[in-house]
């Protein structure tokens, strides 16, 4: 983990803490481990792969987030089968 990020469950009314402040999340957080992490100081992102995809490898996640391959000047290619993209 980098170190802005932590592993926090979110309460049964979908809250998280998070330096002194409480966030909503999504319904389908709430009391499962997700991983918070900070950039540029302001910018809050809530990881879990448990909800979405459990046959995901959750280090292989946490690398892609960690967007290093960014640093390394190399791509990602990310498929799947049709229809299965954001809403």
């Amino acid at each position: 983990m980098s170190p802005y990020e932590e592993v926090r469950k979110p309460t049964i009314d979908c809250l998280v803490s998070f330096e002194g402040s409480r966030y909503s999340v999504p319904h389908f957080f709430a009391k499962r481990d997700v991983w918070l992490n900070t950039s540029k100081g302001y910018l809050l992102e809530i990881y879990s792969t448990a909800n979405y995809q459990p046959q995901l490898d959750e280090k292989l996640i946490r690398e892609l987030a960690s967007l290093h391959f960014l640093r390394d000047a190399k791509n990602i290619l990310l498929l799947g089968p049709p229809g299965v993209g954001p809403p």
